[in-house]
């Protein structure tokens, strides 16, 4: 399994959140705590609220099954090429 920069990749997505949850209890914070993220689900968003003091999301899944692709018009797999190009702009 890949590591991210938070920590190993979830192979179970009923475990959302979860992580990053683990990787904010345990440190001290000087300042808020603010965290931004595209999408997510209800539970997701339930388990880190309580945690920081800001929470963005501008699309909450009511969904009973979420999957991060739902939440995009267009969800496909980009070839090396295809993301050079977009990282010239």
């Amino acid at each position: 399994m890949e590591d991210s920069p938070i920590g190993p990749k979830y192979k179970d997505r009923q475990e959302s959140g979860a992580l990053l949850a683990k990787r904010l209890l345990p440190y001290e914070h000087s300042g808020p705590v603010v965290v931004a993220v595209p999408t997510s689900s209800m539970s997701a968003f339930r388990r880190i609220s309580p945690l920081v003091d800001h929470l963005l999301c501008p699309d909450v899944s009511r969904l009973p099954f979420f999957a991060v692709a739902n939440a995009h018009g267009e969800w496909r797999d980009l070839e090396d090429e295809e993301i050079e190009d977009l990282l010239k702009i």
